[in-house]
């Protein structure tokens, strides 16, 4: 079982897949610090998970979220699917995130490149949000240590 500390990387990692994937930045990069571990564990919680400065607080919004970034990646011709490798730009490989999605990833036609549901970046989404949630339920509660 993971300890606390490294539940806090994980969920915070998590986040910012999540925000460089709602932005879609450019360079698909990721800037992670030890310092927001720390203020995490001193503040005994992480930073909001939000999307366009609307925080997210329960599995409906995080669904509905969900659907509004697919929009940014769906195809053209099938509004169900998004290009794998579209969304695979935002995610370090080195990630289970990445993994999942490979995993997951669904070709359609010889001649196309894999290609994401809707339901399962959705899902993804709302699994996230469990997740991060489910951290910062146990910061809350975590005793200090003095």
């Amino acid at each position: 079982m993971k300890n606390l500390f490294e539940k806090i990387k994980a969920a915070d990692r998590s986040r910012k897949i999540f925000e460089s994937i709602s932005t879609k930045p450019q360079d698909g990069t990721m800037k992670y610090t030890t310092t927001e571990l720390f203020d995490a564990i001193r503040n005994k919680k992480l930073p909001n998970l939000c999307y366009e400065k609307k925080e997210i607080t329960d599995e409906n919004t995080a669904a509905n979220t969900a659907n509004e970034i697919f929009k940014k990646f769906e195809r053209g011709d099938d509004e169900r699917y998004m290009d794998m490798d579209d969304l695979l730009k935002h995610i370090p490989a080195d990630v289970d995130d990445y993994k999942h999605f490979k995993a997951v990833a669904e070709k359609k036609q010889k001649d196309e490149g894999e290609q994401i549901k809707r339901s399962v970046f959705r899902s993804w989404v709302v699994s996230l949000y469990n997740s991060y949630d489910s951290v910062n339920s146990a910061l809350k509660q975590r005793k200090n240590g003095c």
